[in-house]
Formats: C-alpha cells, structure tokens, sequence
C-alpha cells in the first residue's frame, strides 16, 4: 500500500517516501528544537499567576504532557514503516527528555528532575497508546491531526515572542487580536503542512 490518497497521522501501513521521510523528520526536529528553547528559560509564560490559579498549580504537568505526548506521537510518525517504531518513538523521547533535564540543570531557577524524566516518558508512551485507538473510534480525527498540531507549533511560537507571552494590556481588545492571530496561524499552519504532506 502507497501513501498516496492517506493523509495526516493515518497514514498506518503506508510506504513511505523520502521525501515524506525527510519532511516528517523536519517536523519532528523542530518540536524538538522548541522544547529547548522552552527549557532553556529561567521563567516561562504558564508561571503567571492567573494561569496557575487557572490550572489549579499543575501547569508543568500539563506542558510536559502536551509537548512530550505531542513528541512521541511526531517520532512514530516519523519513524512510521520502521520496525518497531512505537517502542524508537519511546526510546527518542527517553533519550531526548534526559538530555532536557540534564539541560535545565545548567539553566538558573531550573533544576533537573528524575519524576519529570519519568512523566515525559509516560506522556509519549501513552499517546503512542491513545491515538491509536481514538483514531479508530473517530476517523475524522485524521484530518484534524494537521490542524491540532499547527497550532500547538503556532501557541508554541507565538509565545516566544514578548509581545505575546507577557502582553501590557490584557483588554479584550487586544486578547481579541491575539486569538484572532493565533488561529489564523495555526489555520496557515495546518494548510502547509497538509500541502506538504499530499505532495
């Protein structure tokens, strides 16, 4: 079976290029990339008090969640039509969330943590296991991959910016315009990636 006519996350038993190879391992990458960016801060946006009042103080939890849950899911994909790639997507993100801790341990107001290591490895074990299985039940979550992960990438980006990440007035105004910004990027996000990904 060819990839040709699958598209986003579904693509389970397909051939896959090396064009498509080269694309996904791009994608993955550049997750990559900006989980160091990210650990490489002394504070970060999800430290503002409203947003730990909002998250009831478990907003770490939660990003480690999304962004190595998100990781693993990328290096399955990517490594998609390899032997055993689910238990590589593991051991990538093992291997990548060690080296993050050991990181954070050389960054001020950062430490490094055996119990978030563990939860990284958790957090990709069980999307690995998640998507699977929710893909079956609800195929139209195939097409939404590219959307859901363009903008994960675009709050991820975004927040880089301190326009964005600290913004000096929280009108409504203003988060009207962010939110509007934010989803016209994910939606330009999502199309590239399903143009690149059909091509």
């Amino acid at each position: 079976m060819t990839c040709r006519g699958v598209r986003g996350f579904a693509m389970l038993g397909c051939t896959v290029t090396r064009t498509r190879r080269a694309f996904r391992l791009t994608v993955l990458i550049a997750w990559m990339l900006l989980i160091t960016y990210w650990s490489d801060q002394s504070t970060l946006p999800i430290d503002a008090p409203v947003i730990r009042v909002l998250l009831f103080d478990a907003q770490h939890r939660i990003a480690h969640l999304i962004a190595y849950g998100l990781l693993g899911l990328l290096a399955g994909w990517a490594f998609e039509g390899w032997r055993r790639a689910t238990l590589s997507a593991i051991v990538l993100t093992a291997v990548f969330a060690a080296t993050d801790e050991i990181h954070q341990s050389w960054v001020p107001g950062r430490k490094a943590r055996v119990d978030d290591w563990l939860f990284d490895i958790l957090s990709a074990a069980l999307a690995l296991w998640v998507w699977p299985r929710l893909r079956s039940r609800k195929p139209s979550l195939a097409a939404a991959a590219p959307l859901v992960v363009g903008a994960i990438f675009a709050v991820a980006i975004l927040l880089i910016s301190p326009r964005l990440s600290q913004p000096p007035d929280l009108s409504r105004a203003s988060l009207q315009k962010i939110s509007s910004d934010l989803i016209g990027t994910a939606r330009d996000a999502a199309r590239h990636v399903r143009s690149l990904a059909s091509s």
